[in-house]
């Protein structure tokens, strides 16, 4: 029996194993929080301090119930993956987008971007693929219409991973020209329309939850508030609808780009941008939006982008962008 010579494999010398997915992080932090409220627990009963301990290891059994699966799933995920990394047969894609990651892990770390692309497997049928997390630096590096180095699973060509680096040759990531956002593209600007289901389930915990500070009452207060936070963003969505549907476009000069709170772990919402423009009757108008930190790149006081608005309800906008001319970056 002949045995198997492995060839060295020279085209892999700048890739990187694909990062875990999200859902580990997520399913990583669950768990921590749940074995966390445990330790606390077992520390009060061994100190003979008397609290909430039943409702906490409910509480801690609930996370880890919940965690459990994201984990499997993520451990699915990464061991696919690296499998494909190590034999996936080697092509080429086509760099669709380069965008921030919606989700941050930490505010320590550099930003974490992910590549979009697309490919043919061996019989000609196109598919698409997404990176793992990239840091920023290498992101850079890319833009739309770059080719890269992508490795396929042969018995499943639908399935790829991201594997250049693509250090040589870098091209500055900025705004896009002005486009019509899609109505998704507006929802994931709001903040309220996401973190009201959040409040409610979260209200509906504190309420069953019985022996500890807070109860029914408070939990119920809790709820009404992400009900109310999630009809106001529902809301902005139906307005946000109108003015792509029937508004037109206008020039808007941006006022301030602040960073926002609510966005230090969630990029869309990273920063906030205050513009004022004008309606057809020469009425001023302020508004503002949430917009990540790729889209607010390049936006100073001053500068000129192009909104669109309602001209039934002149004070309904939607920010759009505009074409920027950044600097370039100095070569030797």
């Amino acid at each position: 029996m002949a045995s198997r010579v492995r060839r060295p494999d020279l085209e892999r010398d700048h890739g990187s194993p694909p990062a875990p997915p999200f859902i580990a992080y997520l399913g990583g932090g669950l768990l921590a929080l749940g074995i966390l409220l445990a330790v606390l627990v077992a520390i009060d009963a061994w100190e003979g301090r008397r609290g909430n301990g039943e409702a906490t290891l409910l509480l801690a059994g609930t996370l880890a119930i919940i965690a459990t699966p994201f984990l499997l799933v993520a451990r699915t995920m990464v061991r696919r993956n690296a499998q494909i990394w190590r034999n996936g047969r080697l092509a080429e894609a086509t760099v669709t987008s380069v965008k921030e990651a919606s989700v941050q892990i930490s505010r320590y770390e550099e930003p974490r971007w992910i590549i979009d692309y697309t490919y043919r497997d061996a019989s000609g049928v196109a598919h698409t693929g997404r990176s793992g997390y990239v840091a920023r630096h290498i992101a850079a590096t890319w833009r739309v219409g770059d080719k890269g180095r992508i490795r396929i699973d042969d018995r499943d060509p639908a399935a790829s991973v991201w594997i250049d680096r693509n250090l040589a040759g870098r091209h500055p990531i900025g705004a896009q020209p002005a486009r019509s956002p899609s109505l998704f593209d507006v929802a994931g600007r709001i903040p309220s329309f996401w973190t009201g289901p959040f409040l409610v389930v979260a209200g509906f915990v504190v309420a069953a939850v019985t022996g500890g500070t807070w109860g029914p009452v408070e939990g119920l207060a809790v709820s009404l508030g992400g009900v109310a936070l999630f009809v106001a963003g529902a809301r902005r969505i139906w307005i946000a609808h109108d003015v792509l549907k029937c508004g037109v476009e206008a020039d808007a000069t941006v006022s301030s780009v602040t960073t926002s709170l609510i966005g230090a772990r969630i990029a869309p919402w990273k920063c906030v941008i205050h513009y004022r423009y004008a309606d057809d009757h020469g009425q001023p108008h302020e508004a503002r939006e949430y917009l990540s930190g790729a889209a607010a790149v390049g936006w100073t006081p001053g500068r000129r982008g192009r909104i669109r608005f309602d001209p039934r309800r002149p004070e309904y906008s939607v920010w759009m962008g505009a074409l920027l001319s950044l600097p370039q970056p100095n070569r030797p």
